[in-house]
Parts: C-alpha cells; sequence; structure tokens
C-alpha cells in the first residue's frame, strides 16, 4: 500500500486521496506562511513531522472520556452540558486511523511521520461576485461540512497581537465582554472569543453576530459552539502551563456534525499545534509569532497592507499579485542561525506535550524549551 495521490495543496500542508475518499492523508509539509502570504521561501526541516504528531496527541488525548472525567476548572460549571458531553464522550473530532507511514501502517510518535490520517468534511467555498462573499450554501444548515469560521481565544495581549487593531471600537470591546481598552501585556481572568472568516482571501475578523449568519448558526449552536472554545482553551492553557509555557491565544477549527433536537454539535478538525497557538516561556515568543518577528519592520509588511488595501479599493481577490507586481516586494529567506533556532522550537514544543499527554519524547535530540527560549531572545 502507498499514500493517495495528491488531493489540495495549501501553503502549509498537502491534502491526499482519492475524490470520493472518506479518508484523507493530510501532509504537513516543511512550508510556512504568515501575514496570509502562503509559503514562504525557506522551508523548516521537521517541522511537518512535529505538526502531524502534536495533532495526533491532542486529538487522542482530548478524543477520550478519561482525559475529562476527573478535569474540573473554577472557570466552568460542573453542570456544563458541554463538559458533561465531553466527560461521557470525549471531543469529537475528525481524526481517524492517526499517524501513519508512507505504506499506510500505522506510525508510533517516537519514529515521528509527517502523515495523519483523518475523515473528510465538505468545504462549501463560498462564491466571490461584485466584492462580495456569498453563504447562501450554508443556508440549509449542513452537516458533516466545516465551519466556514476561525474561532480565536486569547487570554491576553501579548506583542504582535492584531486585538489591538480592532479595540478603539467601544461596541466591539463591549461585545467582547470587556469594560476598558487593553494594552499589550495585559491578561484576561477568563479567555474572550473572536470569530473571523476562514474561506475567504484574507481572514477578516467579524462580529459574532456576522459570525453565526454567514455560517447560519442558531443561537443554540452559537452558544454551544463558545462554550466548547472556551472549555479547550482552558484545558489547553492548564497542559502547557505544567511545561512552564504560557498560552496567550490561539485558534481552533470545527465541522458540523449531526446533533440531537434539530441543533447540530460540533467537532475539532484541522490541528492544534504552534502554528495555531501563540505561547511564550519566561516572557520569550516561542509560536509562529516568532516566525514572523523578523519581518516586521520590513518593507514587505508595509507591502502586504498597502496591496490589501489596493485590493479591497478595487474589489480584487489577488493582493499577493498586486503585492509582487505592481509593488514589487516579497519575502526575504530567513538568516540560517535563526532557522536552527525555529527548527529546535517545533521539536521542543512537542515533545512538551507528547510527554505530559503520551509519556513519551517525539524527538530525542530537540533543545529544551529553555535553552530555546535562550537562542530566541538572544
Amino acid at each position: 500500500m502507498s499514500l493517495p495521490p495528491l488531493f489540495h495543496r495549501g501553503s502549509v500542508k498537502n491534502i491526499l486521496g482519492e475524490t470520493d475518499a472518506k479518508q484523507l492523508i493530510f501532509a504537513y509539509s516543511n512550508r510556512y506562511s504568515v501575514f496570509d502570504w502562503g509559503e514562504m521561501p525557506d522551508h523548516i526541516p521537521h517541522k511537518g513531522e512535529c505538526l502531524s504528531v502534536m495533532a495526533y496527541v491532542f486529538f487522542k488525548a482530548l478524543g477520550e472520556p478519561k482525559t475529562w472525567q476527573n478535569w474540573s476548572h473554577p472557570q466552568v460549571s460542573e453542570d456544563s452540558p458541554t463538559l458533561q458531553e465531553l466527560r461521557t464522550h470525549g471531543l469529537a473530532h475528525h481524526m481517524a486511523k492517526g499517524l501513519i507511514n508512507e505504506d499506510g501502517s500505522a506510525a508510533d510518535i517516537d519514529k515521528p511521520t509527517p502523515y495523519l490520517e483523518v475523515n473528510r468534511v465538505a468545504v462549501l467555498r463560498p462564491d466571490y461576485n461584485n466584492g462580495q462573499y456569498d453563504y447562501t450554501a450554508y443556508q440549509s444548515k449542513p452537516v458533516n461540512a466545516l465551519v466556514p469560521l476561525e474561532v480565536i481565544f486569547r487570554f491576553g495581549v501579548p506583542a504582535g497581537s492584531s486585538l489591538m487593531k480592532r479595540v478603539n471600537d467601544p461596541s466591539y470591546l463591549k461585545a467582547l465582554g470587556l469594560s476598558q481598552k487593553p494594552n499589550f501585556g495585559d491578561r484576561f481572568e477568563t479567555p474572550i472569543i473572536e470569530c473571523s472568516t476562514k474561506l475567504e482571501s484574507t481572514d477578516v475578523y467579524i462580529s459574532a453576530e456576522r459570525a453565526a449568519e454567514i455560517a447560519c448558526l442558531s443561537d443554540a449552536e452559537a452558544q454551544n459552539l463558545y462554550e466548547l472554545v472556551r472549555i479547550l482553551a482552558l484545558r489547553i492553557h492548564e497542559i502547557f502551563g505544567t511545561a512552564g509555557l504560557e498560552l496567550w491565544d490561539g485558534k481552533f477549527e470545527f465541522a458540523f456534525a449531526e446533533g440531537s433536537n434539530g441543533q447540530r454539535r460540533f467537532q475539532l478538525v484541522d490541528s492544534i499545534g504552534p502554528d495555531e497557538l501563540r505561547l511564550t516561556y519566561d516572557g520569550v515568543q516561542l509560536s509562529k509569532e516568532t516566525l514572523r518577528k523578523p519581518y516586521r519592520s520590513t518593507p514587505w509588511l508595509s507591502a502586504i497592507d498597502q496591496a490589501k488595501a489596493l485590493a479591497k479599493e478595487r474589489g480584487e481577490r489577488d493582493w499577493k499579485a498586486i503585492c509582487r507586481g505592481e509593488l514589487s516586494s516579497s519575502p526575504a529567506p530567513l538568516e540560517p542561525e535563526f532557522l536552527e533556532i525555529i527548527v529546535q522550537m517545533y521539536k521542543a514544543l512537542t515533545n512538551s506535550v507528547s510527554e505530559q499527554l503520551m509519556g513519551a519524547k517525539a524527538f530525542s535530540d530537540a533543545w529544551s524549551i529553555a535553552k530555546v527560549a535562550k537562542r530566541a531572545q538572544g
């Protein structure tokens, strides 16, 4: 048996499978993307293996009811229907067989592989007409289909947080449950939740009302979704905290699944990993934000903002073509010394989770998190 053919090539991972297959293979690559650019000039050795292993560990551990049966949190009521569902059935997710080798056999986390088998969900991409996205397909209340949202949770406002771009709107702050404008470095007593679009050319933050509208969520479904996000955020906050890491924010993606009483339930899809989370160790960023840092003061990033503005003004989707063509701007490669720090960052973060939840290191040659933080800071 060999791996199936390429079904879809993304900026970071490939999806393998036959057109009518019920299961697909996530083939996590060593590519990376920042600022919605897509594939960057460099590849990060072993990154694909890190992402697949961490996704596997989280799906497997959180999907088991025993993971939740003795877990409680002061911010979660014991009467929470969502918590009771997790204690009874575990977290619903789309992972199938789990980690696999190139020959299709099951793989172990101590011999990392970039391949993860998942159950397929439909992706109902909105049509784009006259500068607007059309989400009519979601009005039929589909199941086994991707929710067209990224749901973002925030425990605070680390350096580089995009939240600060939206906090000058008092009504938006109120909707997030914030009584005053936060500052960089602030932490929240309980995670706040935002939503952005998922299937548009650029992720756009939207109100809870707009999120419910485009995904066609009932009030009960929206309430269930946000409660699930809050509990998952608190749970993984504790997991990373045990390893000495501070989780500041992250994002989840979900698919609609069959529920009861006419309401759909939600299953976690895609991944939980360093690319979806913002983590620090002793105040040092150890996440995708670390990759963004070298580019933050570059002309390329300024050109991206200009290109997006021009695309919006013209009603065009392809702002990257404007950036490359009209503005003659593309990202530069990373310095080799910095690239090695990034490699070790991914390995160390993966070990922090695999050791705690599976009792095994995925990468025996990884630096400690403390060493990664020290080198990243320097």
